[in-house]
């Protein structure tokens, strides 16, 4: 078990060199995500994202190790079924999380190098801002104990910060657009 207290952030997978960044953090959970590639795209991209200086041959112990990454050390503690609905999408949400790193801890992260473990401790830490509100919203539950006028605010509050797929915004547009250029007769 990794303890960042007495440890140092790790370089190594079981010997292996690994890409330590934030931001090949950020760019694997975007790769997954990706809609547009296919498993085997999305498997090829985060291995060769993750290794720097060769593949395990074993990939199952290749994407254990990047696993072990993402969930800071550990192995996951629940099922992606356990874990409930999403409430913070790292594309999504890029600029709360800059403006709360530059508010709250005075980090350009443009500017900076830092380990995917240091940066997912840090988001542990942003309260008190823009995104922890956003959180906030998305994680609240309307209930009888609300006024209607609270269970309105927060269903419209809900669907202005709903973490929506981008390619099903990007189709409702497309169809919007093709419905506006039909009625006005173009």
């Amino acid at each position: 078990m990794f303890n960042p207290l007495i440890d140092k952030f790790p370089t190594t997978y079981k010997g292996y060199l690994i890409r330590t960044d934030f931001r090949v953090g950020l760019q694997l959970y975007a790769c997954y995500k990706d809609k547009e590639l296919s498993d085997d795209e999305k498997y090829i991209t985060m291995l060769k994202l993750f290794y720097g200086n060769g593949i395990p041959k074993d990939i199952n112990f290749a994407f254990e190790g990047i696993s072990w990454f993402l969930n800071l050390g550990e192995k996951p503690k629940k099922t992606s079924a356990e874990f409930g609905k999403e409430v913070l999408d790292f594309e999504i949400d890029s600029a709360r999380i800059y403006s709360g790193f530059k508010s709250k801890f005075g980090i350009d992260l443009n500017n900076e190098r830092m380990h995917w473990f240091a940066f997912r401790y840090l988001m542990l830490e942003l309260k008190d801002c823009h995104l922890s509100d956003i959180i906030e919203i998305r994680q609240k539950k309307i209930d009888k104990t609300m006024s209607t006028e609270q269970k309105s605010m927060y269903r419209k509050l809900k669907r202005e910060y709903a973490l929506h797929d981008s390619n099903e915004d990007n189709e409702t547009q497309k169809q919007l657009l093709e419905y506006l250029n039909r009625s006005r007769g173009v």
